[in-house]
């Protein structure tokens, strides 16, 4: 059961007893709710001229997931659920700069003890491998490392790298990994550790990301010299760099159909572009500081940041906040990452936490709201600027095929 009080929602069950903490979000009366067909999502309309949709569930992510004691910078998905004697779970990995790396449920518990490196280095980067099977770092040390989902080292640690690494990546067929250092140089491995081509070098500043394009053909980097660089396994430059942001580029992400390239930078925008390095459309701007890191959802109609401003910010690909930024953390956010199935987001914050959010499935709530709403009169007639903006989303984002 749902009532609705003068500016919060609060939901009870038969018994009359509170089954959640009151929705709180309305400046004023609450005039109107309602639930949607599978009871999943709250509906609400207020005499402050907004409607707001409510996750009706349990709110499994209210705790903060901590274990590591310094900044935490790095937080990735498994491809793969894993199987439990309780069913089937998805599983996260975390890296610190405490020097450890923690794998984990999305109910917040760690599987196993941290993965501790024996001579004890920050830990910049982590990734997994499209089998799930194994876990990549760097870090400190200048080195990469492989690990399996118990913490046991896999082979020698990988060295080549004259200074600290902050981006490792696996290639999508899961037999090579790039990295990015400090030494201004991307490097490709093989999964024994040995070089496969020569070192990148273009980029005359650290370089912060790397990542394979979905076919694995090409490597996209991203530097604090402002600059997007496209490569081919051989560590040739493909055209020339992208330029336009005008500080460092923190993060950079292939679309899931590789024909976009996005970027993620601290002169406080996202940018999108064509594999030509032409800008296809206007920067993303909504942040108030540096954007650490973004990544595309699965299907490819969103792009999830999180930045200096300490919130994670979810975006359509035409650079259109979609939802309120997601706040709780208490310190910058240095990655974030989509589930793969679409529906949760991880992000890793310098608070020395991560956090689980629900948010991916933001499609499905808002075609619910737009189409229970499309007769209404504030969306038929909108009155106000809150009311107009509504009818906008709705048109551009559900009614645009109708």
């Amino acid at each position: 059961m749902v009532v609705e009080t003068i500016d919060t929602i609060r939901l009870w069950n038969l018994e009359g007893q509170q089954i959640s903490e009151p929705l709180k979000g309305h400046i004023t009366y609450v005039y109107s709710v309602g639930f949607n067909p599978s009871g999943s999502m709250i509906i609400s309309g207020s005499l402050d001229g907004t409607v707001r949709l409510w996750d009706a569930k349990p709110n499994l992510f209210d705790k903060p997931l901590k274990s590591h004691n310094d900044k935490v910078m790095s937080v990735a998905f498994s491809p793969i659920s894993k199987n439990t004697a309780q069913g089937v779970e998805q599983v996260i990995v975390s890296g610190s700069l405490d020097t450890t790396i923690q794998v984990w449920n999305i109910s917040g518990k760690a599987i196993g003890i941290p993965f501790k490196i024996q001579t004890p280095q920050k830990v910049n980067s982590v990734a997994f491998s499209p089998n799930g099977q194994i876990i990549a770092s760097g870090g400190e040390d200048n080195t990469v490392r492989l690990w399996d989902l118990k913490g046991n080292p896999i082979g020698k640690p990988f060295r080549g790298h004259s200074k600290a690494i902050f981006s490792v990546t696996f290639s999508p067929n899961g037999q090579m990994i790039a990295s990015g250092s400090d030494d201004n140089t991307v490097r490709l491995w093989n999964l024994k550790g040995n070089p496969i081509s020569k070192p990148f070098q273009g980029h005359s500043q650290v370089i912060y990301s790397v990542a394979f394009s979905p076919d694995g053909q090409m490597i996209a980097s991203g530097s604090d010299d402002n600059t997007v660089r496209l490569w081919d396994l051989k560590g040739n430059p493909i055209g020339k760099p992208f330029q336009g942001h005008e500080y460092s580029v923190n993060e950079v992400a292939f679309s899931p159909d590789g024909t976009m390239i996005a970027s993620a930078s601290r002169d406080e925008t996202i940018r999108l572009w064509d594999l030509k390095g032409n800008p296809t459309g206007k920067p993303f701007e909504g942040h108030s500081g540096n954007i650490f890191s973004l990544a595309f959802s699965p299907d490819g109609q969103m792009i999830v940041s999180g930045g200096k401003d300490q919130t994670v910010r979810l975006w359509d690909i035409d650079g259109n906040q979609i939802v309120e930024p997601l706040k709780g953390h208490e310190g910058s956010i240095s990655s974030v990452a989509f589930s793969p199935d679409g529906t949760l987001i991880a992000s890793a914050s310098k608070d020395n936490s991560v956090r689980l959010w629900r948010g991916g499935n933001w499609k499905t709530w808002l075609q619910e709201a737009c189409n229970q709403l499309q007769y209404h009169p504030a969306l038929n007639k909108p009155k106000n600027e809150n009311e107009l903006a509504a009818r906008q989303t709705c048109q551009r984002l559900v009614w645009i095929k109708k």
